[in-house]
C-alpha cells in the first residue's frame, strides 16, 4: 500500500508540474524479516523524499518522475495509476474506452485498462469505473496477471485524480 500526496507547483495551460512525496509505503506478507526488510528499506529510500514530473492538459505524462534534486527517480509507483490520459470525446455516461500500455515494473509488462463513465459532477468532477489487468511476461511460462477494479473521481480539466480506491 502506498499514501502519496501530490501537489500541483506550476501551472500553464499546456502543462501541470507536479511534486510527490511518500508518507507511507508498505508491503505486507507474512509478517516476517523479509516484509521487515522491505518496509525498511521503503522508509530508507522513498518516504518524505519529494519527487516531480510534469503532465500534459489532458493528464498524459510528459516528463518521468525524477527526485526534486533532479536525478531520475527508480520506478517507485506508476504515475499513471494517478494521472490518466482523457480521450477527447467521451462525455456521455455510460461511455467506455479502453488503453493498454506498457508496465514499468519488475513483474508487469503490460497493463490493459478499461475505464467507463459513470457520472460527472458540476462539469469537472467524472466518476469512472476502472478495470486494470496487469500483465506478465507472456513469453515466461510462469507469468501470472493481476486484476484492479475500483473507482476514479478524476478533474476533467487538467486529468488530475482528485480521489480513488483501486482494489
Amino acid at each position: 500500500s502506498q499514501d502519496i500526496n501530490f501537489k500541483l507547483t506550476k501551472a500553464t495551460d499546456e502543462t501541470l508540474e507536479i511534486e510527490a512525496e511518500i508518507q507511507d509505503m508498505r508491503w505486507r506478507d507474512d509478517g516476517g524479516d523479509l516484509e521487515k526488510e522491505t518496509n525498511q528499506y521503503y522508509k530508507d529510500n522513498f518516504i518524505n523524499r519529494p519527487f516531480t514530473f510534469t503532465v500534459d492538459s489532458q493528464g498524459k505524462i510528459i516528463e518521468k518522475l525524477a527526485y526534486k534534486s533532479g536525478r531520475e527517480a527508480e520506478t517507485v509507483f506508476d504515475v499513471n495509476n494517478f494521472f490518466m490520459e482523457l480521450p477527447k470525446g467521451i462525455q456521455k455516461v455510460g461511455g467506455s474506452w479502453t488503453h493498454s500500455r506498457p508496465a514499468d515494473d519488475l513483474l508487469f509488462t503490460k497493463i490493459d485498462s478499461k475505464y467507463t463513465l459513470q457520472e460527472i459532477e458540476n462539469d469537472t468532477l467524472a466518476y469512472i469505473k476502472v478495470s486494470n489487468e496487469l500483465k506478465g511476461d507472456t513469453n515466461n511460462s510462469t507469468s501470472f496477471t493481476k486484476k484492479l477494479n475500483g473507482t476514479y473521481i478524476i478533474n476533467t480539466k487538467n486529468g488530475m485524480l482528485e480521489a480513488g480506491e483501486l482494489k
